[in-house]
């Protein structure tokens, strides 16, 4: 029935010949990806600048989870203004590929939305990283 979650599709992500790692969102959110890196990047930090974005700070996050059978990564671009630190969207990459409820690819715009939704509601701007740090959890 379409719409209707395959349970098959919760248990483990799938591993694909085309590098990536399918899963469902919910899946994916369930995931603590304990290893994380910051990076300051002074020359992303040029580039933001001369588009007139008022950043302070720029540089890369990269988050890492090893519990399922291939490590999973996501990794982003990331600005700093006087307020906080923001995900920038077009920056973000993964070995993951979410699926439909269908168990069919989400497009890569579809994909990229999810997780900058979901990184906008983690705590890894708060959660005192610091450029260089690497923290695990």
């Amino acid at each position: 029935m379409a719409g209707t979650l395959d349970p098959s599709l919760e248990a483990q992500p799938i591993v694909s010949q085309d590098g990536y790692v399918r899963m469902t969102f919910p899946f994916f959110c369930t995931l603590r990806f304990p290893r994380r890196l910051v990076i300051e990047d002074r020359s992303l930090l040029i580039k933001y600048k001369a588009r007139n974005v008022p950043a302070l700070k720029a540089g890369y996050c990269d988050w890492l989870d090893e519990t399922t059978p291939v490590t999973l990564i996501i990794g982003w671009a990331w600005y700093e203004t006087s307020a906080s630190r923001l995900v920038v969207q077009e920056g973000i990459s993964s070995n993951v590929m979410l699926l439909t409820v269908d168990g069919a690819d989400c497009s890569r715009n579809e994909r990229d939305t999810l997780l900058h939704f979901w990184l906008e509601r983690q705590h890894w701007r708060n959660n005192g990283c610091k450029p260089g740090d690497i923290t695990v959890h």
